[in-house]
């Protein structure tokens, strides 16, 4: 057996005594493990961690290098940390001495360093809401409307107002002729005076 798995497992042995408080001591687990998944990945005949050929052979190295009682979870969380460990090493070295007391095992410190490095989504600037376009009223449509009204004898505003615009805009052909047509130089007053119709003050 090797210096770096004997050393794993001295490790592996105070973390079982004393609880995961040492991040060194998960670190010297962590190379030995990543020595162990490149036999592995020689001996499956593979480049990716995973399959029977793959997961047979990292159990026997585990089971030969003394290191199988660690879980599959706590070997998952610290291949994550290792393959990571040169920019870890450099944001713990950041952190104040409670939190690296706090984030002592590979989940937590996986969980922390991922955080800290996410950058705050940028706000996308809301666009501007268009500005609305005018209605040019023609006169055919004006003159319409006013005939619909004086035809249909009712003094009550909301029948006339209904009179009025089911005259002017018949289709949808009339509203697209709303937001095209230019300004008419025709007013109200004058066309309802064309059908004999005295327009409101």
């Amino acid at each position: 057996m090797d210096d770096q798995i004997a050393a794993a497992r001295e490790a592996w042995g105070r973390i079982c005594r004393r609880g995961s408080t040492q991040f060194n001591d998960w670190v010297l687990v962590g190379h030995a493990l990543v020595q162990g998944r490149a036999q592995a990945l020689k001996l499956a005949g593979t480049n990716r961690p995973f399959g029977r050929k793959y997961t047979a052979a990292m159990g026997l190295w585990l089971s030969q290098s003394g290191l199988d009682q660690i879980s599959k979870a706590e070997r998952g969380w610290l291949f994550r940390v290792m393959d990571e460990l040169p920019a870890i090493e450099r944001w713990r070295a950041g952190l104040d001495d409670a939190q690296r007391r706090a984030f002592n095992c590979p989940q937590s410190i996986w969980l922390h360093f991922r955080r800290s490095q996410q950058m705050p989504t940028a706000t996308k600037p809301r666009a501007a809401p268009e500005k609305p376009r005018p209605v040019w009223w023609s006169q055919d449509m004006i003159r319409r409307g006013a005939d619909a009204m004086r035809k249909s004898m009712s003094r009550d505003l909301f029948v006339l107002a209904r009179a009025c615009l089911e005259a002017a805009i018949r289709s949808d052909a009339d509203i697209v002729e709303l937001l095209d047509k230019p300004r008419s130089n025709a007013r109200p007053r004058e066309v309802a005076a064309e059908i004999g119709m005295r327009a409101s003050p």
